[in-house]
């Protein structure tokens, strides 16, 4: 019996030892499992890295600048190479996107601020590499305002450079369109046209110009040379390169245009970037044709007589004009309507019968029209059935009575709501106003004022006031836009438009949107109008103008009229200080207690009385001004003495010119 236990021992250590051999497996297999999920946790890129030197670059499908463009690490990314070179292509992972990179933007070592930012400002070197050094740094150094600045100025630098250097300039045809400021870079930025979303900017050196154009998806870049010509007002422009790029580099984009606002707008009529950019055959076709047409009369004996706006004393024309972005416009100005119509040249063709040139208003203008030029008789052409001739003066013209068409119209009594309406197309009542896009030719017209800026444009009534010509009742209605500024120098845009007494209401019958900028913190004067009829047609309105730059306030007078010019109402004179006031010198009624003491030997203080008197060698009456009060001895003396003076300002080449100045004995 003794050997069972024994046996029984043997037994249980045998069953200890495979319990041994079971958990020493289970610990190892547990062992390479725990191994194994460390590795999957472990980076997988213990290798070498290349990082972006670009300030960025696309990371393509495949290895061709033509493939999709799967990611666009910055400058600095570290990126894993994944493959070898395939000639100027190499495939490397950056983040968690796969693609291929150019070589020649990849390097073993990150990309040095201090290097770059040197480069950059080295006045020794190439601009080309000045330019690059300056994008790179500005991209890694997005906050850096200087280098931002510098970045924009080597933008410019660089393409005058390229401009200089360009072999093969494009053939467009040049540029020309009047232009009224002083300044001919403002004229070139007008050229560059109205473009819905963009920002622009413009610089010139010389007889060259650089503009760059940009919205959200890209960046048009126009190089070429111009001409001003002060006197005439006159600018002539040619492009001789056009590039683009993308622009998603928000860096170069803040660079370009830094403080320079979009120009805004809801009105589909007005083009985005690219949109009616015609090609260069089209470009030297419509270069080749008149740009003006005049609107023509059948007789019933088949004779033709050029049809006379009687409103505005001139051809009712079909105008063609184009910009830099390739666009042709063409305005049609027609009997009976306040506003040309604005038409998009959307193709331009020679067909077996001549040139067709096809006009949309918007892009998505399903009944475009068509202008047909023969080539038989090339001075006419047709737009439907509307006949027009480039031969200006060869046929006797047709007059039309001033007012005669379909205007719109409103009936019952004058009320500004519905003047707002037919003038603007609706009117929003609870707000008393109604926001509403210029046309690019209004656009243009708002460029060239000063005191204006806005990018939403939202119209009210501000003054009004009637008139007769002979038995017809007239009325003169103004609108205010307010400024987006409510600064001193800030002015509100000023419209309207004429309305004429019918059988039941009234209708509009010429009108200008855009006659100037008047006021001050973006609002129109307080003064109210004065309105008389002028001849046998036309008005004069007298627009008194305050100003205040404490201590000194003055007044000037803006005439208005629709005689003489090109518009249907426009500015026709402006007569300047005919009240002023230093207060600093002269007594108030109530001193503050930290008011300066009247100084009667400086006080400088008149006031004006004007009044409009009939010319019998002009139908536009003479203005006469009366004014008295203190006034300096000179411009070098601090001294006043007192005067009395009368002038007469007379109507003149379409506005009103000083014509004889006489002092008052006192």
């Amino acid at each position: 019996m003794p050997s069972r236990p024994r046996a029984s021992a043997l037994r249980s250590l045998r069953l200890l030892s495979l319990a041994a051999t079971l958990a020493i497996t289970a610990c190892r297999e547990d062992a390479k499992a725990g191994a194994g999920d460390a590795a999957a946790e472990a980076p997988r890129d213990t290798g070498p890295r290349l990082y972006v030197l670009g300030s960025s670059i696309h990371l393509r499908k495949l290895p061709s600048s033509e493939a999709e463009s799967l990611a666009e690490p910055r400058i600095g990314t570290a990126c894993v190479p994944l493959e070898a070179a395939q000639g100027k292509w190499r495939k490397v992972r950056c983040g968690d996107k796969e693609g291929f990179a150019s070589v020649s933007l990849l390097g073993p070592e990150a990309p040095s601020l201090e290097k770059l930012k040197a480069e950059a400002y080295d006045s020794h070197l190439e601009l080309a590499r000045r330019h690059d050094s300056a994008l790179r740094a500005a991209s890694l150094a997005p906050e850096d305002v200087g280098l931002r600045k510098a970045l924009g100025e080597l933008f410019f630098e660089r393409n005058f450079e390229l401009l200089a250097g360009l072999k093969k300039p494009l053939k467009g045809p040049k540029l020309e369109s009047p232009c009224s400021s002083n300044d001919a870079t403002e004229c070139i930025l007008e050229s560059a046209g109205f473009v819905r979303g963009v920002k622009r900017r413009a610089v010139t050196k010389g007889q060259s110009f650089v503009v760059a154009v940009g919205d959200a998806e890209q960046v048009v870049v126009y190089r070429g040379r111009f001409q001003y010509d002060k006197k005439r007002q006159w600018l002539t422009e040619e492009v001789q390169e056009r590039t683009r790029f993308e622009s998603t580099d928000s860096v170069l984009k803040q660079a370009l245009f830094s403080g320079i606002e979009a120009i805004d707008t809801d009105d589909t009529s007005v083009p985005r970037l690219g949109q009616f950019a015609l090609d260069a055959s089209a470009q030297v076709l419509l270069g080749k044709l008149p740009p003006a047409w005049e609107l023509l009369k059948r007789s019933e004996g088949g004779a033709h007589a050029v049809r006379i706006n009687g409103c505005n004393q001139r051809p009712y024309l079909l105008q063609l004009s184009s910009d830099l972005h390739g666009r042709w416009l063409a305005e049609i100005d027609r009997p009976g309507a306040p506003f040309p119509e604005e038409r998009w040249v959307t193709a331009a063709s020679r067909t077996a019968h001549g040139t067709r040139l096809t006009l949309a208003k918007s892009a998505e203008d399903a009944t475009p029209q068509v202008f047909e030029i023969p080539e038989k008789d090339a001075t006419h052409a047709s737009l439907g059935d509307a006949l027009y001739s480039v031969q200006q003066g060869k046929y006797p013209d047709a007059r039309e009575p001033c007012g005669g068409g379909e205007g719109p119209t409103f009936s019952g009594e004058f009320l500004p709501e519905k003047a707002m309406a037919a003038l603007y197309g609706s009117f929003d009542a609870a707000t008393g106003s109604i926001r509403w896009a210029p046309s690019g030719t209004e656009r243009l017209r708002i460029q060239r004022l000063d005191g204006f800026w806005a990018s939403r444009f939202q119209a009210r009534p501000w003054k009004w006031g009637s008139y007769r010509e002979g038995e017809q009742e007239k009325m003169l209605f103004l609108t205010e836009t307010p400024s987006a500024q409510a600064s001193h120098s800030a002015e509100a845009l000023i419209g309207g438009g004429v309305f004429a007494r019918t059988e039941d209401g009234w209708r509009l019958e010429r009108a200008n949107r855009v006659i100037t900028a008047s006021g001050q913190f973006g609002v129109a004067p307080l003064h109210d109008i004065s309105v008389q009829a002028a001849g046998a047609r036309g008005f004069i309105a007298v627009m008194t103008v305050g100003y205040a730059y404490p201590p000194e306030v003055w007044e000037n007078l803006e005439l208005l009229s629709d005689l003489g010019g090109q518009e249907s109402i426009d500015v026709v004179g402006t007569i300047t200080k005919v009240k002023e006031t230093d207060a600093l010198y002269c007594p108030a009624p109530e001193l503050e207690e930290d008011a300066p003491t009247p100084d009667a030997t400086r006080c400088v203080s008149y006031d004006s009385e004007w009044k409009l008197v009939p010319n019998p060698d002009s139908s536009p009456p003479d203005l006469v001004v009366t004014t008295k009060g203190t006034r300096k001895k000179d411009e070098e003396s601090e001294e006043v003495e007192p005067f009395h003076e009368v002038r007469t300002f007379a109507f003149r080449s379409g506005g009103y010119t000083l014509t004889s100045r006489k002092d008052v004995p006192r």
